[in-house]
């Protein structure tokens, strides 16, 4: 059985980067929203989760990372973005009769409304625009210290009265080293292709490899995690984290991602471009994360995600 299932894992991988491989269509990436870091706690490391295991959110990073929840449990994220821009993830997972774990999440940005004129500058009125996701995960541990993942998705993107449709898999492998308390994580986000064009040109995914460790300290109440992500323009991130651990109920975390030096614009606020931080409370069956991030000149981000387990 273990076999079996080693070796369906191994066909999936396969025929989902033949498809990526395949892709002739426009060169410049689309559905730039699946890029955005998802979750208070995973923003507040830097998006450095890849190897982090035990967290709902882990289906938008990685999701052999969803293997190791035992109990229901959901999540709400709000973001506070840019302007008027607003963000919004639901997550939800539950452990199957122990074959596994099954988890759904939906991603949402709404960019608010914008005036619409003719080509003479006459007023049309107005229009919206949004993107979603909708996934569906499974993982399990398919043999000992090794846990792999995967997702469906079926990705939207609407203006006014044109859109966009695509569908990709999410694949995911943690293997854990259990005498160093350390985990090694790998996946590959955004396997698939664009279905339905906004007019003609069907606009290619934002695929990326994403390899990354996390790691408890043996005399520190600390976790460090680091990841480096691989995107389809041969473009690479470097992500690192930390999370200080107080007590049972209070965490700190701060975080770091390469992507900030993109967000210099030799202004003061540049400064802090790519740096995050953020807490994480315990109230009742309650976990309450924040989390800020900094985009340097450009604006901030700040996240709150409530989750519970049942």
């Amino acid at each position: 059985m273990i076999n079996y299932l080693k070796n369906k894992f191994i066909v999936i991988l396969l025929f989902a980067l033949l498809i990526n491989n395949s892709k002739t269509y426009s060169a410049e990436p689309g559905f730039e929203f699946l890029r955005n870091e998802v979750g208070a706690r995973p923003a507040a490391l830097a998006g450095a989760f890849v190897g982090i295991e035990g967290d709902l959110n882990s289906i938008f990073y990685n999701p052999a990372g969803i293997s190791t929840i035992k109990n229901k449990v959901c999540t709400i994220t709000y973001t506070d973005h840019l302007l008027d821009i607003n963000a919004g993830v639901v997550g939800y997972a539950q452990p199957i009769l122990n074959k596994g774990v099954i988890g759904i999440g939906i991603n949402y940005v709404n960019y608010g409304e914008f005036e619409g004129r003719d080509e003479y500058s006459n007023e049309t009125g107005t229009f919206g625009a949004y993107d979603y996701s909708i996934i569906i995960s499974y993982a399990d541990e398919i043999f000992k210290n090794v846990k792999t993942g995967i997702s469906g998705k079926f990705i939207n993107s609407k203006i006014e009265n044109y859109s966009a449709n695509a569908f990709a898999l999410d694949l995911g492998v943690i293997y854990r080293i259990e005498k160093h308390d350390l985990n090694i994580g790998f996946s590959f986000m955004n396997v698939g292709s664009t279905t339905k064009a906004f007019i003609d040109t069907k606009e290619t995914l934002p695929s990326h490899i994403k390899g990354g460790v996390s790691k408890r300290l043996a005399h520190l109440p600390v976790m460090l995690c680091g990841e480096i992500r691989m995107f389809d323009d041969s473009k690479f991130q470097y992500l690192g984290g930390g999370e200080i651990i107080f007590n049972e109920k209070i965490k700190g975390r701060l975080g770091y991602n390469s992507s900030g030096r993109d967000q210099h614009f030799g202004i003061t606020d540049d400064t802090y471009a790519g740096f995050s931080a953020g807490l994480g409370f315990v109230w009742n069956k309650f976990y309450l994360d924040y989390s800020f991030s900094s985009m340097g000149g450009i604006g901030n981000q700040n996240k709150f995600t409530i989750t519970r387990e049942f």
